[in-house]
């Protein structure tokens, strides 16, 4: 047994997961520090619209992501088991053209209406604000591209060095302004996002200079870019429904209550994100290898690893999940303040949404390697529905503190049946 695990352990596969565990662990501790920063320098409104433009600009960017960031590993790793480096090309260039024109379109037209869609991503009308959120939200977008690139070309030390610098400058910033501001917070992590993904693109984009011009010169991307359309397109739909359920409770509170309470629920969702980005770790890499394993007829191995990983990620959830609730008053007065220790009896609930989000996380990735049909995008759609008819409801913080725990059940729900009946069809 032992020596199992170790041959595992040492496999390429296995090496990927520590090192990317590793750096999420820095990732989430990153986040943490920031938290703290950010709630005891900023006041309590403050702290509140801060967040409903972190969650509003995570929507937008995956939006303008357009499902790339799932296309991407799936279709590179399958092309690197094929062999076919040029169709590898071809298809990163495709998906970058998507991107561009999703973001520049919707840009303008949320600019062109500032006082719809604009003043409900932020919260106010301020222009600066609405402008740094769609600034910030193309960033975003931009180095998620660049993480689906390494894991989809397996260079998961780029992959891990590139999000571990990127987070902790963002950190760096936060100590060296003066005067915080929530504009400052975003601005600088702008410059931020964008200076590192210029750095590792050009870096990229030097090693592979004589293949990208072969490219252009003999090989049309017409082709890839319907691939990509045709596969991501669908994912963009899902991505926005994913990021609306995160975002969607600080939306809705911002317009039906105080910014205090944005604050005080923004408590419980900050725990329940990064006990639940654990269990993103392996994820980054299952999508690749699913992806990988299909190309090579070896679907019934991949089922087997998802399974044993399954047991995993159940029992660590219930742990994450027990010693978050039990230290809770000690870690809001750790990483946010005492202010906050209203919000206990609120985060508590939160964080039951833990394990059912570990599951989701686990099957989502090999949901979308093994069929080109988006049944995460549907999954997600009924899950948003049911949300948002709730949320107009209830009346209550706990009251939609249950409900998002409810939500929450229903997607781990769905992707166990989801991955079940595909994987069945697959054997």
């Amino acid at each position: 047994m032992i020596e199992s695990i170790k041959e595992k352990l040492h496999s390429p596969m296995g090496r990927d997961i520590i090192w990317t565990f590793i750096v999420q662990i820095i990732v989430m501790l990153c986040g943490f520090v920031i938290t703290k920063i950010l709630s005891n320098r900023l006041s309590i409104d403050d702290f509140g619209l801060y967040n409903v433009i972190k969650r509003s600009a995570s929507v937008l960017s995956f939006v303008m992501l357009a499902g790339t960031g799932i296309a991407i590993p799936r279709y590179m790793a399958i092309y690197k088991s094929l062999h076919t480096p040029f169709s590898s090309i071809s298809f990163n260039q495709a998906a970058l053209l998507i991107v561009i024109t999703i973001a520049v379109t919707l840009s303008i037209t949320i600019i062109c209406l500032p006082q719809g869609i604009g003043s409900l991503l932020t919260g106010s009308y301020q222009w600066s604000l609405l402008i740094i959120a769609l600034l910030y939200a193309t960033s975003m977008a931009l180095a998620s591209f660049l993480y689906a690139y390494f894991r989809g070309t397996d260079q998961f030390s780029q992959f891990n060095l590139s999000q571990a610098l990127i987070q902790c400058g963002c950190v760096v910033v936060l100590l060296l302004i003066p005067t915080l501001t929530v504009f400052h917070v975003y601005l600088s992590w702008i410059a931020i996002l964008l200076l590192g993904v210029f750095a590792f693109s050009l870096y990229e984009a030097n090693k592979h200079c004589f293949i990208i011009l072969r490219r252009y010169n003999k090989i049309s991307i017409l082709q890839k870019l319907k691939e990509a359309i045709s596969y991501a397109s669908p994912r963009m739909v899902g991505d926005f429904f994913l990021f609306s359920i995160n975002a969607f409770p600080l939306i809705f509170l911002s317009k039906y209550y105080s910014l205090q309470d944005v604050s005080y629920f923004s408590v419980g969702l900050t725990f329940v994100t990064l006990g639940a980005s654990l269990f993103m770790i392996i994820g980054y890499i299952l999508l690749p290898y699913v992806s990988a394993a299909l190309a090579r007829h070896e679907i019934r191995q991949a089922s087997h690893t998802i399974n044993r990983l399954l047991q995993i990620y159940i029992v660590v959830a219930i742990i994450v999940t027990a010693i978050f609730v039990i230290f809770t008053p000690f870690m809001i007065r750790l990483f946010f303040s005492a202010t906050y220790l209203v919000a206990v009896d609120i985060t508590h609930i939160l964080l039951l949404a833990i394990l059912p989000q570990s599951v989701y996380l686990l099957y989502r990735n090999p949901i979308d390697a093994i069929s080109k049909t988006p049944y995460n995008t549907i999954n997600l759609g009924i899950c948003l529905t049911i949300m948002i008819v709730a949320f107009y409801q209830l009346d209550t913080l706990e009251s939609l503190a249950y409900a998002f725990l409810g939500v929450s059940i229903l997607k781990g729900i769905f992707s166990i049946i989801t991955w079940e009946v595909l994987k069945k069809k697959k054997i």
